[in-house]
């Protein structure tokens, strides 16, 4: 990751990811959707969003958490497909890369389209964050 990169961290299930700030459109609340039959099963459905379809994908499913509680808000991110939303429980902020330490460089494909490109440490002290492409 190169210094001065900004990354939007957010949290699921007490672990912390983050997407590139360019990405993130913005934060909602979970808005009401609707299932879509025969649908892959980390979809959980489609919203409207701002007189458009939204949508909206499982992270839990995607990145294989088990947890029981519905996420309360909505990320909603520019992706190589439009815009998506995947639910998550907390946003923690945006930040900057200066002197963040990689502690794996590893790309994993997941479902979805969704990429794990590698896990790195901010500071000394702080949790590792996962950072995802879409």
């Amino acid at each position: 990751m190169s210094t001065g990169t900004q990354i939007f961290i957010f949290e699921l299930d007490g672990k912390q990811y983050a997407f590139p700030v360019n990405y993130v459109k913005e934060v909602v609340a979970m808005p009401e959707y609707t299932p879509v039959p025969a649908s892959p099963e980390f979809l959980l459905g489609l919203a409207n969003y701002k007189n458009g379809v939204l949508p909206i994908y499982s992270l839990e499913k995607i990145l294989d958490v088990n947890k029981t509680e519905t996420p309360k808000l909505c990320l909603i991110i520019y992706s190589r497909n439009g815009v998506i939303g995947y639910g998550v429980d907390a946003v923690r902020g945006v930040r900057v890369l200066n002197n963040a330490r990689q502690l794996e460089a590893r790309v994993r494909n997941l479902p979805g389209g969704l990429r794990v490109i590698s896990t790195l440490q901010l500071g000394v002290e702080e949790e590792p964050i996962t950072m995802l492409d879409n």
